[in-house]
């Protein structure tokens, strides 16, 4: 069995000091850490904001004007009224209704043919 000898006053000075290095060394790696997630948390929220906007723009089509232009008519949707009433009604000169029901939802920017009473729609000319 081994037995430790006290340490001099020397050895036990320089035991104080490397002892406050390591503490030191340790909280500079405590105050290191947080810095290092900090920054990898910005480098990524810089790089979803750029990957996003890149899809958005990709994605993006020309905006859509809710005024009506000279020569387009700006029409109150009515109780009973759908796309095919009005396009059949507005555009009689056109044999093709789907047609012009197409154009009506492009104008207005509409996915699907329903409508509802109180909506303005924009009627475009078609020449």
């Amino acid at each position: 069995m081994e037995v430790y000898q006290p340490l001099n006053r020397y050895e036990y000075c320089q035991t104080k000091v490397i002892a406050k290095k390591i503490n030191r060394v340790e909280k500079n790696e405590v105050k290191v850490k947080p810095l290092l997630y900090k920054t990898m948390l910005s480098v990524l929220l810089i790089l979803f904001i750029v990957v996003t906007t890149v899809f958005v723009k990709i994605d993006a089509k020309a905006p859509i004007s809710y005024i009506p232009e000279e020569n387009e008519v700006l029409f109150v949707v009515g109780s009973g009224d759908s796309l095919w009433t009005i396009a059949s009604r507005y555009y009689s000169e056109i044999e093709d209704t789907g047609f012009a029901i197409y154009l009506i939802k492009q104008r207005n920017g509409l996915k699907e043919s329903t409508i509802y009473p109180g909506q303005a729609i924009i009627l475009p000319h078609i020449e």
